[in-house]
């Protein structure tokens, strides 16, 4: 054997270097001691490349010197150029005996007819094929949630998750040439969960507090007399006390984060630790490239000897074999004749008639007497064929057909797989998608239908992105979120009808959604421009264009009813319990991830329309592509409308990144519509779309009119109700307590004795037991919401409160929470409208003070 050197080039793998020498790469790594491991070589190498090198398939024989040297011996023949022969002319020549028939679905009018050293040829490569079959069938079985541990600083990590394993497998594939793979794509990893981030979050909120203290400049200064020391100097004891207190919460926050050094990554909610449901915890995202067609790597075939279902060989095997495999037979009675023993019996007649004389057919009787015991049309694979492919007496079905195309064999064989078939005829198996699932296999069709939960029963981490304090993004963990939806993959891509080798079938060949090696790669998926249908592909695999079609309900699930179960962190006690859809999968309302989405979920307009926005992962975890975002259908607002509210809550108000500004302000101006007529529907209250909401928004008044309605409302209710469901006052966002704290007050000021209209604004302040809520409720305390100074606000408010409801709501203020979740209330209400009536006097001249500084008049 002889051996040429090579040099290593960037970009080079053992297997295509194989290739490009016609060996193998274990014959390279056994003449190159270098190569410790096939999968890691480096540019720069020098390797031996034998040249000569024997297939490991091809069957043994004598070394070529020593046939030479016996030919050699040899003496030269004593008749070389004698034409006679004494050879009995009419003497058959020398024939192979025939043992086997077999079809290719690629070729749909040949039988191929197989001696013995064929069929063993053809054994061999099956079972190559059905080795890696059965190994990536184990991946399968063994699925597991865990996370990819490559990162972008060690993307050369150990790790057995199941993302690993598949491209491990790919790989394999690649290189003996039964799959196409791309270059892989680069994992961009999330560094794992810090908490640096959210301690100087929690700084930056504290000190915005204490500058609102020390800043304060009281309304008490326009006051003249004992009433005015009374005030100011509870208000400054006030104003002391909360300084000190916060300034000892900083120095505690400010000691952790230098005891904690320097730090870096993305950070969470909650203390800073990464939720260990999470899918972003430490996860790969893929840039997909450009794929393309894929085009014969697999080819099918059924063996008459095997009539248990189909085999797969790879495409070079197939173009190999059809030129130099001589014995073959037309397919011409399988058009003809449905399927029984006459039926077998005359393709048996026409496959000895096209061989002749120039084969032994004897022991294909052996053969032909396997197919006498078929009793029944569906156990096996030639007579679904016929079935399906050619017409017989019967009228063929307009369902009938039967997909020939590489991309409909590529998927039969992906799912054969992914399922561990072993019959033909499975009524359903186990797939992996991004998750294990039962799925129906119509495999004649090249289809597989599965229906379950995405990405599991219990579901994804909800994580909604907002900023903290001092402006870095967070992500916040809030429930739970799964898809309970339908995925179909087929091998019809819109054509209807025609299909390879000019064969036609009956009418059913209908459009549908196309995908085989989404059931190998992992998973991405988005929204198709065109028709709005939602796809599943493949990374990493040339040809992923098409891959399949997601359908069915986005679900939520509130953290306060998410973890229940013992012993099983995100199991349910009832798989349905709680869980509210937010919208519907479907192919007229889909949309394209719009660019510049942040977060992994988000809430937008399109249309007029709220959106719902998802990143892949949400739905198939980590490693998976992509986005889609769908249209929330008018009735299932509400439950958007509720989760934003009480995200809201649970981030102390702060700015979320992946709700639009526009779509925030229409949920804002929704509650505030609803407020004023309690007990409407979300379709009367929007029902001509957001544009119409906004326009009314802009046009309404804000005077007394309104203010009576809100009061009314909000005394019978204490909350706001919108059908039969209410939002709590807790809940409300500050853009919405805002313009109602403003308009109640404004035409409050104006009158000299409405005990009913300062109850509803201590009932919305009493309500407000958060110092972030109000804070913001009192920046936007403004007709529109539009932001205005907090002490303004605020000076609006003490403009009318006498003594003791003075001393109450310093009370109130003092006992707002300013870290996580609300304590008892020091006082149950901000103050006591009662005393209105005790001094009486006193109220009128404040009220008739506040009018004349105040600095929007009465509508």
């Amino acid at each position: 054997m002889t051996s040429t050197a090579y040099i290593v080039r960037a970009g080079d793998t053992l297997g295509s270097i194989a290739k490009a020498h016609g060996t193998s790469p274990a014959e390279i790594q056994a003449a190159n001691p270098i190569i410790k491991d096939r999968d890691k070589i480096q540019a720069g190498w020098k390797l031996s490349i034998p040249s000569e090198a024997t297939p490991a398939s091809a069957p043994t024989s004598k070394p070529q010197a020593t046939q030479a040297k016996s030919a050699a011996a040899l003496p030269p023949a004593k008749h070389a150029g004698d034409s006679s022969s004494a050879a009995v002319k009419s003497a058959p020549p020398c024939a192979d005996e025939l043992v086997d028939v077999v079809h290719f679905t690629a070729d749909a009018d040949r039988l191929f007819v197989l001696t013995e050293a064929q069929a063993k040829e053809l054994r061999t490569e099956v079972d190559l094929v059905q080795k890696l079959m059965d190994e990536f069938h184990g991946i399968v079985v063994a699925a597991t949630a865990a996370p990819c541990k490559k990162t972008t600083s060690n993307p050369e990590a150990a790790c057995t998750c199941t993302g690993c394993k598949k491209a491990d497998w790919a790989k394999k594939a690649g290189e003996v040439g039964l799959l196409r793979l791309e270059d892989r794509p680069k994992a961009v990893a999330a560094e794992p969960v810090e908490t640096e981030g959210d301690i100087q979050g929690k700084i930056g909120e504290l000190q915005q507090a204490r500058d609102f203290f020390l800043n304060y400049d009281s309304f008490v200064a326009a006051r003249s007399g004992q009433m005015h020391n009374v005030i100011e100097g509870n208000w400054r004891k006030l104003c002391e006390k909360k300084v000190a207190q916060l300034n000892a919460e900083i120095g505690t926050l400010q000691g952790q984060l230098k005891a904690q050094g320097p730090q870096s990554g993305e950070t969470f909610a909650g203390g800073g630790k990464p939720d260990s449901n999470s899918p972003y915890t430490s996860k790969r995202t893929f840039e997909a490239g450009a794929g393309r067609q894929v085009s014969h790597y697999i080819q099918e075939v059924i063996i008459l000897s095997r009539p248990d279902r189909r085999y797969y060989v790879r495409a070079q095997f197939w173009t190999r074999v059809k030129r130099t495999w001589a014995h073959k037979a037309s397919a011409r009675i399988l058009r003809e004749k449905p399927f029984s023993p006459g039926m077998v019996k005359d393709l048996f007649d026409d496959i000895k008639k096209a061989i002749g004389d120039s084969a032994k057919a004897g022991p294909l009787g052996k053969v032909e007497a396997k197919l006498w015991t078929i009793k029944t049309k569906e156990d096996h694979p030639l007579n679904a064929l016929r079935c399906e492919l050619y017409k017989f007496e019967t009228k063929q079905a307009d369902g009938d057909r039967y997909a020939l195309s590489a991309e409909a064999q590529t998927l039969r064989f992906a799912a054969s797989t992914s399922a561990g078939i072993k019959s033909f005829n499975p009524a359903k198996g186990e797939i992996d998608v991004g998750v294990k699932c039962e799925a129906a296999f119509a495999l004649a069709e090249g289809k597989v239908t599965t229906t379950t939960y995405f990405p599991n029963r219990a579901g994804s981490t909800l994580q909604i992105s907002y900023r903290n304090a001092v402006g870095k993004p967070v992500r916040h963990s809030f429930g739970s979120f799964r898809l309970n939806g339908s995925l179909e993959l087929s091998c019809f891509t819109g054509a209807k009808g025609g299909l390879e080798a000019g064969v036609k079938t009956g009418k059913g060949a209908a459009e549908g959604p196309s995908g085989a090696l989404a059931l190998l790669g992992t998973p991405s998926i988005d929204a198709s421009k065109a028709g709005g249908r939602l796809g599943l592909k493949a990374e990493g695999f040339a040809g992923a264009e098409a891959g399949g079609a997601l359908s069915g309900a986005v679900e939520w699930l509130p953290p306060a009813d998410y973890g229940k179960g013992a012993g099983n962190s995100g199991a349910l006690t009832s798989g349905n319990s709680g869980w509210s859809v937010l919208a519907q999968i479907k192919a007229e309302g889909n949309l394209a991830l719009g660019v510049g989405f942040e977060g992994d979920f988000g809430i937008g307009l399109e249309g007029g329309k709220f959106t719902i926005d998802c990143r892949a992962n949400l739905v198939f975890g980590p490693g998976a592509g992509g986005g889609f975002g769908t249209v929330v259908d008018l009735e299932k607002v509400w439950d958007l409308i509720g989760l934003v509210c009480e995200t809201l809550n649970q981030i102390e108000y702060r700015y979320l990144i992946g709700v639009q500004q526009q779509a925030f302000l229409s949920i804002c101006q929704l509650l505030y519509k609803a407020a004023l007529s309690p007990g409407d529907t979300v379709e009367s209250l929007i029902g001509d779309g957001v544009l119409a909401l906004d326009a009314w928004w802009d046009r309404r008044e804000a005077g007394m009119a309104e203010a009576a309605l809100l009061t009314k409302g909000i005394l019978k209710h204490k909350a706001v109700k919108v059908g039969s469901r209410t939002m709590p006052i807790d809940r409300l966002p500050p853009e919405t307590i805002g313009p109602m704290l403003w308009v109640l007050t404004e035409s409050y000021i104006g009158k000299s004795n409405c005990l009913e209209q300062e109850q509803a604004i201590v009932e919305l302040l009493s309500r407000i037991r958060r110092w972030r809520h109000l804070l913001e409720a009192l920046e936007h305390m403004s007709p529109d919401a539009h932001k205005v100074k907090a002490t303004d606000s605020l000076n609006r408010i003490n403009s009318f409160l006498v003594e003791k409801q003075q001393d109450d709501f310093n009370r109130y203020l003092d006992g707002l929470v300013f870290q996580g979740q609300p304590a008892a209330p020091a006082v149950q209400y901000a103050w006591n409208v009662n005393d209105s009536l005790v001094y009486g006097e006193q109220k009128r001249t404040l009220l008739a003070s506040a009018a004349r500084h105040s600095d929007t008049r009465i509508a």
